[in-house]
């Protein structure tokens, strides 16, 4: 529903668990971006 009404997960900001900011605030990531992206997000576990 939230994405049919708009919402994009991709719009920033966005860090990595490192906290370092990957995408900034109101940046949304392109497909390029998105299909290349190889770090975990901030708060996101059970990756390892």
């Amino acid at each position: 529903e939230r994405i049919l009404a708009g919402y994009n997960p991709f719009r920033g900001p966005i860090r990595d668990a490192a906290g370092r900011l990957r995408v900034p605030d109101g940046a949304v990531m392109d497909d390029d971006r998105i299909y290349q992206w190889d770090w975990p997000v901030e708060g996101v576990s059970g990756l390892d």
